[in-house]
């Protein structure tokens, strides 16, 4: 902009393999969403590449058991989810859940 402000327009995501450090998958979103909104297509992004590595070794696992996320994707749905694919979210803070108890289970 001409005042020398930029607006965001894309936000870049990223899966990382905690115990190697490898680099797992990482996708570029419309920075007009928000992370929780943005979430669950990179982490079907990281399971495809995780499945297409499994695909070329000839086995099969449940790669994605946990996950770190910064405050930015604590939304309810996004709680949901991971609880339903059977993904633990590893939390820093404790986060309030009055009135949400099926997001905090």
């Amino acid at each position: 902009m001409k005042d020398g402000r930029t607006h965001l327009a894309h936000n870049v995501e990223h899966a990382v393999d905690m115990s190697t450090g490898a680099v797992v998958a990482v996708i570029v979103q419309e920075a007009s969403k928000g992370d929780s909104q943005t979430v669950v297509r990179t982490i079907e992004q990281a399971r495809r590449k995780l499945d297409a590595l499994d695909e070329s070794r000839q086995q099969q696992a449940d790669h994605i058991r946990e996950m770190v996320l910064d405050r930015g994707y604590h939304s309810n749905a996004t709680m949901t989810f991971l609880q339903r694919e059977g993904i633990r979210q590893l939390r820093g803070r404790a986060r309030s859940w009055q009135a949400s108890l099926e997001e905090q289970a």
